[in-house]
């Protein structure tokens, strides 16, 4: 399954066509994007107006590196 790339997205989208994307799944246009439709209609839906402008803010501000760098590792969980 390829990966949405969540950074380009915020950034590209207004913080309203971002809160439309997560909780309806259309892109601007009312356009549908696969993958990224679902999974926002299933499991992003129920985000805060709060939470989804967290997001928004942080995805505008964020560097690529600084979302390589707080990504979970694969080791986090104490294995």
């Amino acid at each position: 399954m390829k990966t949405p790339a969540l950074r380009q997205m915020g950034q590209a989208y207004s913080l309203t066509d971002f809160q439309t994307l997560l909780r309806t799944g259309k892109a601007m246009g009312g356009r549908e994007l696969g993958t990224m439709s679902s999974v926002a209609r299933g499991d992003l839906s129920h985000m805060t107006d709060s939470e989804i402008a967290s997001l928004h803010a942080y995805l505008n501000a964020a560097t690529s590196s600084d979302l390589v760098a707080t990504a979970p590792s694969a080791s986090s969980d104490g294995r």
